[in-house]
């Protein structure tokens, strides 16, 4: 007969497996890390612990069992860097939920998701296949960051809904998305499984926290066993690093495109700024040119309309005296015509 483990027993056999050269900290929101945690199939009863704490919290059905699509193994990682969905499983009756947890904060991870539920959720279709073959898809994203800042909920739970009726009517089940906010502070609605995971992800690293977490907690007491498993594990704590550098790098190469990016636009600004300075300068020349040119050509025909006159009053033996009061214009102009 199988010896049942307790909480207790298997925490201290991970801490036995645990030893000072390899306290360097592994970050248990890593993807890979996760992967290991989760995505193994012997530990498909985590995963459906944490995908059943979501969905007792969104008020929907626990599930029965699921079945991992992509099951974790480190070969077949180390050609898989790429892999887009963490944790992809199917339950009984053809639904699918992908599991993704993300650390990088990225303002438009709601679009990003969207993509990818959208590929898996069309990915289904096959060759002469009609759409009544669709299965719904659940995407559930836990994220080491606030995606909603202004919003206070930790649990944000989406679905395709009438706006305009202002009821709870779906129009289908077959888009359900998922956003937990890891770091927010826990409202008290929150079911307790949800708030076991969300503690469990938040305390990795302290260790007195932590062991209160797991005295009655055999799920996540096993989640723990597997996650000090992996830092035990000389080859998985070489692909953490060589994964977390290369999101390192990838992150520095993105700063330094945006710093590029910056310098040159401000460049082409400045260009432009110029170009387009000197081009209103001249519409603006020209406007003021035409105004000046208008009011010194009025000026100029009132005058030379002055002189005509004067010259007709001149022709027919007006007095020079009479015509300057008449016309404004000097004795010495008159006398010039």
């Amino acid at each position: 007969m199988k010896e049942e483990k307790t909480p207790e027993a298997l925490v201290e056999q991970a801490d036995t497996q645990y030893t000072e050269d390899m306290a360097l900290y592994i970050n248990p929101m890593a993807d890979i890390v996760v992967k290991y945690i989760l995505g193994r199939k012997e530990s498909t009863p985590l995963l459906l612990d944490l995908i059943n704490a979501v969905q007792l919290d969104s008020g929907l059905e626990p599930l029965c069992s699921v079945e991992l699509k992509n099951p974790f193994n480190l070969q077949r990682f180390k050609a898989d860097k790429l892999s887009v969905i963490d944790i992809q499983a199917e339950d009984r009756q053809g639904r699918q939920f992908a599991v993704e947890i993300q650390v990088s904060a990225q303002v438009d991870f709601h679009h990003r998701s969207l993509y990818y539920w959208a590929r898996l959720y069309s990915d289904q279709l096959k060759q002469r296949e009609d759409y009544q073959t669709l299965k719904p898809v659940i995407a559930i994203n836990l994220l080491d960051f606030d995606l909603f800042p202004k919003d206070t909920d930790v649990h944000h739970c989406y679905m395709l809904k009438n706006i305009k009726n202002h009821t709870d009517e779906v129009l289908t089940d077959h888009l359900v998305m998922h956003f937990i906010e890891k770091n927010k502070t826990l409202p008290r609605d929150v079911h307790p499984r949800l708030k076991a995971w969300i503690d469990y992800f938040n305390l990795e690293g302290l260790e007195d926290d932590m062991e209160i977490l797991l005295k009655d907690d055999l799920v996540l007491a096993e989640a723990h066993q597997a996650y000090r498993c992996f830092t035990a594990n000389d080859e998985a704590r070489m692909l953490y690093n060589a994964r977390w550098m290369g999101i390192l790098d990838y992150n520095s190469r993105m700063v330094d495109a945006r710093r590029k990016g910056l310098k040159e636009g401000m460049e082409e600004g400045i260009k432009e700024g110029i170009k387009e300075g000197i081009k209103e300068g001249i519409k603006e020349g020209i406007k003021e040119g035409i105004k000046e040119g208008i009011k010194e050509g009025i000026k100029e025909g009132i005058k030379e309309g002055k002189k005509e006159i004067a010259q007709n009053l001149k022709s027919i033996g007006v007095e020079p005296d009479t015509i300057a009061r008449a016309t404004g214009l000097s004795i010495d102009e008159i006398e010039a015509l």
